[in-house]
């Protein structure tokens, strides 16, 4: 089973949703016929541990693992710093425009938003990333957007993402790096179209992903191919 990812993206063209529940019942009555190790319990649970080809037996919903987990938690707290850092460039009551506070993470916003910007916007944003955070550091913890906002709101908006020392506690090491490396592997562990589907976030859902370019801040800006033209 373990080419059928690939063939339904490169050949057929669409997301791989993941291994059949009928292949996979088959799959765990042979290995109980033969004595094989399930690993799990009973079939529904192979069934959701196998459902995207989790090699490591303990991705959270068979999809999140460690090291996708540790990736991710990192680049949401880093994120959530680095836009934290920019508020101070807000005057009250005038908006800023991407271009102007120039982070790449504003590049995901739809591009109306981009072009004005508010300062209570903006920690809005910015807070979202640490309520990612706040979900990944939680065992099997899975950050949909409900459970983001949920936690975003429980967020006190000045404290910082990266001072708590939580992210080397929860990996216990010093060094990010060294933490990764000891992080078991797992075939998910660059499967981010596993997990835009995982949070309710994949295609069909009718959510953009991004990042959305803004033809009209670029011309304001200079930045149109066709000004510096005779």
């Amino acid at each position: 089973m373990g080419s059928t990812k690939e063939i339904t993206e490169m050949l057929v063209g669409v997301i791989w949703k993941g291994h059949s529940d009928e292949g996979l019942s088959c799959e765990y009555l042979l290995k109980k016929a033969m004595g094989l190790p399930t690993v799990v319990a009973g079939e529904a649970e192979y069934i959701k541990k196998n459902k995207f080809g989790c090699t490591c037996g303990i991705c959270a919903e068979g999809w999140l693992s460690p090291r996708m987990r540790f990736q991710l938690l990192a680049q949401s707290e880093i994120q959530g710093d680095m836009l934290r850092m920019d508020d101070t460039m807000f005057t009250p009551r005038q908006p800023l425009s991407a271009s102007d506070l120039f982070h790449p993470a504003l590049e995901y916003l739809p591009t109306p938003l981009q072009r004005q910007i508010y300062k209570t916007f903006y920690i809005g944003f910015y807070t979202l990333f640490d309520g990612i955070a706040h979900i990944l550091r939680i065992p099997n913890a899975i950050p949909t957007p409900q459970a983001v906002i949920a936690a975003a709101f429980d967020i006190n908006p000045g404290a910082s993402s990266l001072g708590d020392g939580v992210f080397e506690e929860t990996f216990d090491v010093d060094e990010s790096e060294l933490g990764f490396r000891k992080l078991v592997r797992c075939a998910n562990d660059l499967e981010f179209g596993a997990v835009r589907l995982g949070v309710g976030l994949g295609r069909g859902t009718g959510v953009g992903w991004g990042p959305f370019v803004d033809r009209q801040e670029m011309e304001v800006d200079g930045y149109d191919d066709d000004s510096d033209s005779g």
